[in-house]
């Protein structure tokens, strides 16, 4: 898995470039916005924010992002329970539960990733 991350208006993910061939012919891209994926415990505490937004579909969709990474985090730092949390949350959010339903997930899913110390 590729170790630098694209956190901007657009995407937040892993970063998807290439690293061979250089820059295509026109691509002005000046600013690279590329560096390591944040801490699970980080991430988790930013998605808590960005949860009161997902009315929106786009920030939904940006939401969606952020639980992939923690999903994956988790699952890198062999935190299984953290990363089936995050499943649920995800389901609950597709499934457009009742806010109180997403929040008592995350918590919970912040509870599992504080046991094995991936929450700084």
């Amino acid at each position: 898995m590729n170790r630098k991350w694209v956190d901007n208006e657009v995407y937040f993910g892993p970063d998807r470039r290439q690293r061979d061939g250089g820059k295509r012919w026109g691509d002005q891209r000046k600013v690279n916005d590329a560096g390591d994926p944040p801490p699970l415990g980080s991430l988790l505490r930013r998605l808590q924010i960005a949860l009161y937004d997902i009315n929106d579909p786009a920030k939904r969709q940006r939401v969606q992002q952020m639980i992939s990474l923690g999903i994956m985090e988790a699952q890198r730092q062999g935190n299984a329970a953290a990363a089936d949390r995050m499943h649920q949350l995800s389901r609950m959010i597709l499934l457009k539960a009742p806010m109180s339903q997403i929040e008592s997930m995350l918590m919970e899913s912040q509870a599992a990733a504080q046991m094995t110390g991936g929450f700084r």
